[in-house]
């Protein structure tokens, strides 16, 4: 077998390996026993040590230096630059700290769960401080210039530093905090509409009407429910997500399914020819969630796609919705208040939310802030961006599954995705003139397909910010986004 045979067989045999840790991974967030934690920490932390030091083994690191040459080749380049890419930061980290954050990944799980249901932090306290611990370990093996976020960062977002995010944050603040006091003045009183049971059933068959509509493969993925909604890609032709449904909280439900349907195309629209490679994957998380934040949101809440919605919302919920108006119910989907709930965050003040995040974990990780003191920092901070006061840890800190997961530098990655999904799609419009029309009528096929054509099927050939410019011809800017909100909420 020639080398580059010999290249894309090692990073089938990988590929194999992380898909066995995704089967167990989703496992264990829908279906797994609760004493099967202990287990199943053991084998994905066996699992994540196999394949990361199949990754830097010294077969794999010789055939990256054999294969030098064809990185400008126009048709194997971009396969071969993008497992460089994903080895030389693989082998920086010791095989041993991999192992290690699988196993506090798995523990660190179960004990967030427990300490979300019984309101306590201080039963995920020990847990946490160990992942900020491991955060640290790996920033430090990975390297970095001005500070350990940059490297954790990089992680998620290639081709990015902190000092970036810092300027783009900047500039979102500068336009979000007058914006926010401007559409809550002008806003009047929030209509009564859901403050009444929807049925678990109605919930989910609308969100799986709207997954068909946007042309979600059923025949290559599936929807179940979980504690916390999430999406995760085994393969193009298996990509499995899942929701919440709360019958107190219509219609979130309907926008996780489009959220997570949204990260669901991305993953099968990822050329199956890559299933294997390293290039078969997202640009990056921000990438991704540009894909979720533009499904749920630009077209979830637009006026045009809820209208198509509105019978069929009517027919599952006849005594909820038959004497409301739609203006009067489009009002109350779009309706600016600032809340304590990430997920359940309006447009505007989502980023918000992301701030708070960013701002705590370099504080951790530059040795300004203790974890144990992480509840009343988070407490001050709700406070200052929104404006509200944290009644308990699950609607405080504890709400989200990701510091669990040890994905911290992760969150930025949240609103860097909404600022790409808009310039993403003001760019699908320019192309696309009839896009509106299509999306009135529930023919979301269109977009679907400019999407996948112009970002999906690229994979990891170019970093995000690379991909930003090849798609719309511009550098990554706020300006879109920002338009984009004063239009919806000003207008």
């Amino acid at each position: 077998m020639n080398l580059w045979g010999k290249f894309i067989d090692a990073q089938a045999e990988l590929r194999k390996i992380y898909h066995a840790i995704a089967v167990l991974s989703w496992d264990q967030q829908t279906y797994m026993p609760k004493l099967g934690t202990e287990a199943r920490a053991e084998s994905l932390a066996y699992l994540e040590k196999l394949a990361h030091s199949r990754l830097i083994s010294e077969e794999f690191s010789q055939l990256i230096k054999d294969l030098e040459a064809v990185q400008d080749d126009e048709t194997r380049g971009p396969i071969y630059r993008a497992a460089r890419r994903n080895y030389e930061s693989s082998a920086k980290i010791p095989s041993d700290l991999i192992e290690e954050s699988a196993r506090a990944n798995s523990l660190a799980i179960a004990a967030w769960q427990e300490a979300k249901l019984k309101e306590d932090f201080s039963l995920f306290e020990k847990q946490l401080e160990k992942q900020f611990e491991l955060a640290l370990k790996k920033a430090e093996a990975l390297g970095y210039e001005d500070e350990p976020y940059d490297a954790l960062l990089g992680v998620f977002e290639p081709g990015m530093k902190t000092k970036d995010v810092d300027e783009i944050f900047s500039q979102l603040k500068e336009a979000l905090m007058p914006l926010l006091k401007e559409v809550v003045a002008n806003q009047g009183d929030k209509p009564n509409l859901f403050n009444q049971d929807f049925s678990k059933q109605g919930q989910w068959d609308l969100g799986i009407k709207a997954l068909k509509e946007m042309g979600f493969d059923f025949d290559s993925g599936r929807q179940d429910y979980s504690a916390h909604p999430f999406t995760i890609g085994l393969d193009p032709k298996d990509v499995r997500i899942t929701t919440q449904i709360n019958e107190r909280t219509f219609p979130a439900s309907l926008f996780s399914s489009l959220h997570e349907g949204g990260h669901a195309l991305y993953e099968q629209g990822i050329p199956s020819e890559w299933r294997h490679l390293a290039v078969g994957r997202a640009a990056s998380l921000a990438v991704h969630e540009s894909q979720s934040r533009l499904w749920e949101n630009i077209v979830g809440r637009s006026k045009e796609y809820l209208l198509h919605l509105w019978p069929t919302m009517i027919e599952l919920f006849p005594k909820q919705l038959q004497d409301v108006e739609f203006d009067l119910f489009y009002q109350a989907v779009n309706w600016v208040n600032p809340s304590l709930i990430r997920v359940d965050a309006d447009e505007v003040t989502y980023n918000l939310h992301i701030f708070v995040r960013f701002e705590l974990e370099r504080d951790v990780l530059c040795g300004r802030l203790k974890v144990k003191d992480l509840p009343d920092a988070w407490n001050e901070k709700i406070k200052q961006y929104l404006g509200l006061e944290v009644p308990s840890p699950s609607k405080g800190l504890l709400q989200d599954i990701h510091w669990s997961l040890g994905s911290i530098g992760y969150f930025p990655t949240y609103a860097l995705g909404n600022i790409m999904a808009s310039q993403f799609y003001a760019k699908a419009e320019l192309d696309l003139p009839n896009l509106q029309y299509d999306i009135a009528e529930g023919k979301l096929i269109t977009l679907r397909e400019w999407l996948r054509e112009n970002i999906h099927k690229k994979g990891s050939t170019l970093i995000p910010l690379e991909l930003v410019k090849d798609v719309t011809g511009k550098e990554l800017s706020v300006e879109p986004y920002i338009i984009y909100l004063k239009n919806k909420y000003l207008r």
